[in-house]
């Protein structure tokens, strides 16, 4: 190859860095605005270890994890469920492509998107921007499909700084 063409590869080549590091400048502009899977909610009532919240997604129990949280105070938590979780038992498809979290006669009903699922059954259910982790067995093929699932427990980690 001539000089001339290696200088084009060589300017092309810099052109496409160019574009590369400019994309990831926009995401990661992009993913700093959000809160980085983190759910909002405001604190109702603490009882013990145990607190009621509301979120954008409707209200539950959970379990508090961290310092003594205050009433009617708004957090950003990580959620996790702690229970392994069965497909077709306390893991459904839902016909609602809705993201909500319903606490009745003390159990969590959590409506969302099954976003991923590991060979191990270690899952994350995405509601809005927030994401949850459980396992689930059994799941594999319902990756992007709206579910619901019905627990017993969610344990909230204060995330606020």
């Amino acid at each position: 190859m001539n000089s001339m063409g290696t200088s084009k590869l060589k300017r092309l080549g810099s052109t496409i860095q160019l574009m590369m590091l400019r994309r990831l400048l926009i995401n990661y502009k992009e993913l700093s605005n959000k809160d980085d899977g983190k759910l909002k909610i405001r604190i109702r009532e603490v009882m013990d270890n145990y607190i009621l919240f509301t979120s954008e997604f409707g209200s539950g129990r959970a379990l508090w994890n961290g310092n003594q949280p205050a009433l009617d105070q708004e957090y950003h938590v990580e959620a996790e469920i702690l229970e392994t979780l069965t497909w077709l038992k306390e893991v459904m498809l839902n016909s609602i492509s809705e993201s909500k979290i319903v606490f009745n006669n003390g159990v969590i009903t959590i409506a969302g998107v099954l976003e991923s699922v590991d060979e191990d059954g270690f899952s994350v259910i995405r509601i809005g921007d927030s994401i949850i982790p459980v396992m689930i067995n059994g799941a594999n093929e319902y990756v992007g499909r709206h579910i619901k699932a019905i627990v017993t427990e969610i344990t909230l980690f204060d995330q606020n700084y």
